[in-house]
């Protein structure tokens, strides 16, 4: 099936609005995403801010685990560029922000569920529906906390 423009535009904006609708719940609840979202994650992403902020190198963090080589785990986010360009320009961000990011490559992964759906042909409503599942569903939902995991996988399609 050939989508129209029309209804490649309504099925964008749709998926869109839900995952907005959707991931508002957690700060308009005045609450952020929590375990290893925070305890590990933002303490990565808040030491690359620091190390960067001050013109160090954030290679090796001395805070975690009594020294950690940062550059050799790949969840750290030193090497992610999101998490780069957000450590640049806003070091101390808060924890929607950084959450804020992790939603993004959920939408991605959404975005790219629905252009894999149009490029094979699906009805709109099917895509939008593969699309939903793909970034709401229980994959997703239940690993929300671990940072590392949501960036591969929204980044998947």
């Amino acid at each position: 099936m050939t989508w129209t423009r029309r209804e490649t535009l309504i099925a964008f904006a749709a998926v869109t609005l839900v995952w907005a609708i959707a991931l508002s719940v957690w700060p308009l609840s005045g609450l952020v995403v929590p375990w290893d979202s925070k305890t590990q994650f933002y303490a990565f992403f808040r030491f690359l801010g620091r190390a960067l902020e001050g013109g160090g190198s954030p290679i090796w963090n001395p805070y975690h685990y009594m020294g950690h080589p940062s550059v050799a785990d790949p969840q750290s986010l030193v090497l992610h560029p999101g998490f780069r360009a957000l450590a640049l320009i806003a070091p101390e961000a808060r924890l929607e922000v950084f959450d804020a990011l992790v939603y993004a490559h959920l939408l991605a992964g959404m975005l790219g569920m629905l252009a894999l759906g149009r490029h094979l042909g699906w009805h709109p409503i099917a895509a939008v529906l593969a699309a939903l599942v793909f970034g709401l569903g229980g994959s997703a939902a239940a690993r929300v906390s671990h940072t590392g995991i949501i960036l591969g996988y929204g980044l998947f399609p």
